[in-house]
């Protein structure tokens, strides 16, 4: 069985449109420099003391980025090395610059005015749950750029019907053909090498098309597979319904293959395949959460390229 439908039906899909969104917040953050959100801001005059609220902490720019994926490059012979070099300025530069916030919010940890600290390398951003009346006074800091509630994440529509691609057994499915997939795998381009990752509703591990190319059959599930919300260690699916089917569905025509069969359903049938599941599981802002600490952890597998 694949993992599309073979059958014409009308579906509902969420979209999501999650690493842009995020990536516009953090670049767009320059321009509040010093400052509360007008959320938190209003939050701050009407809360009671002592009232806990999770914010983003963002730091003043610390890598030039252009130059350092620059000299990265110069520095590096293979696009591992090059991606290693990468994580490691990025994990040592926002490191030292955060450590002396890090050490005011230890100090108010101490006394129950901050919980739950968790800084993040891929941007330079801290996460904390902070009492109320501690955050003006903490974006007053001169290495403070900005402090912000983490942003919604809200769907951008659905597909209200999707006619299937005909089903070819133990051969190419139509749409496969359609983009000359089939032709790039005669030429030897059939993802052999490479890892593929998305951050989706879940994947069911155990499916026939996907389960012979998880990466963490390599022993290390923890590298291959990221789930916040439940902590399994093993690609699943929570729940029912067709958002929870989203992920699977799209594994599959990216890396999807029945090694019985020989029904190919995934663009790219030798790559292989790595995931978080971070969407469709719980509030808006706990899923912004989710996604940036799995950016955190899918960008140092082995140091290879990950394609998101």
């Amino acid at each position: 069985m694949a993992v599309c439908s073979r059958e014409k039906k009308t579906m509902r899909v969420k979209l999501y449109s999650i690493v842009l969104p995020l990536t516009v917040v953090l670049l767009t953050w320059n321009s509040y420099a010093g400052e509360l959100s007008a959320d938190l801001t209003n939050l701050v005059s009407q809360a009671r003391t002592g009232e806990m609220v999770k914010v983003w902490i963002k730091l003043p720019r610390a890598v030039d980025s252009r130059r350092l994926a620059a000299s990265a490059s110069q520095a590096a012979t293979t696009r591992s090395d090059r991606h290693k070099n990468i994580v490691s300025e990025l994990k040592n530069k926002h490191s030292a610059v955060q450590q002396p916030i890090i050490d005011e919010l230890q100090n108010l940890s101490s006394v129950g005015k901050v919980r739950a600290i968790h800084s993040y390398w891929i941007a330079n951003v801290i996460e904390a749950e902070v009492a109320v009346e501690n955050l003006t006074e903490l974006s007053l800091r001169e290495d403070i750029e900005y402090i912000m509630r983490p942003p919604e994440i809200r769907g951008v529509g659905a597909i209200e019907s999707v006619s299937d691609a005909t089903f070819s057994p133990a051969g190419v499915e139509s749409n496969l053909s359609y983009i000359k997939a089939d032709s790039a795998w005669k030429a030897g381009f059939t993802g052999t090498g490479r890892l593929i990752c998305s951050f989706d509703s879940g994947v069911e591990g155990i499916h026939d098309a996907l389960k012979n190319n998880w990466k963490g059959l390599d022993g290390d599930s923890a590298a291959a597979w990221f789930d916040p919300f439940f902590q399994q260690p093993f690609p699943h699916t929570q729940g029912s319904g067709i958002a929870f089917l989203h992920g699977t569905h799209t594994m599959g025509i990216m890396v999807g293959v029945d090694t019985l069969t020989g029904d190919t359903i995934g663009v790219a049938p030798d790559a292989q395949w790595i995931s978080a599941s971070v969407i469709d599981q719980e509030s808006s802002p706990v899923i912004a959460s989710a996604i940036l600490r799995a950016l955190d952890r899918k960008s140092v597998v082995e140091g290879k390229s990950v394609d998101l």
